[in-house]
Parts: C-alpha cells; structure tokens; sequence
C-alpha cells in the first residue's frame, strides 16, 4: 500500500471513530456501508488539494463504490 493511500485511510479512520464509530479499522472503511459511505464523502472534501492526492482519492473512491452502490457495476 503506498504511503498516499494509506495517510488518506487512516485519515479517515482516526475521523470517523471521532465521529462515534470506535470499531473503525482500515478493513472496514474499506467494505462496511456505513463507514464507506461516510469515508467516501470525507475523501471527496478533500479533493483538490494535490493532484497525486487527489488520484489516490479517484481510486479509493472507484472501490468504494463497488460497497456504495453495489448495483451500478452490474450489466444489464
């Protein structure tokens, strides 16, 4: 995991056990609803700051769709 990615997951990790979820791991902002979800807005508000930065959050946000929206990736 390069450094990038995992500074922004435990950026988000450390927010959102402030936030009231003290079971926030970098496992699960990755793959629960809740925690992606909450993690995908937070990783939005912070675009626009580095463009390497800001390509690691296109990333991380493209795999938290797959939890998001689970039905968006499915063919027709």
């Amino acid at each position: 995991m390069n450094k990038i990615r995992q500074a922004l997951i435990d950026a988000g990790v450390k927010q959102l056990r402030e936030f009231g979820y003290p079971s926030c791991d970098g496992d699960g902002i990755m793959k629960d609803l809740v925690l992606a979800s909450f993690f995908a807005e937070m990783l939005k508000g912070t675009k626009g700051k580095s463009a390497s930065v800001d390509a690691e959050i296109d990333i991380i946000l493209s795999e938290l769709q797959r939890v998001v929206a689970p039905d968006a990736h499915k063919t027709k």
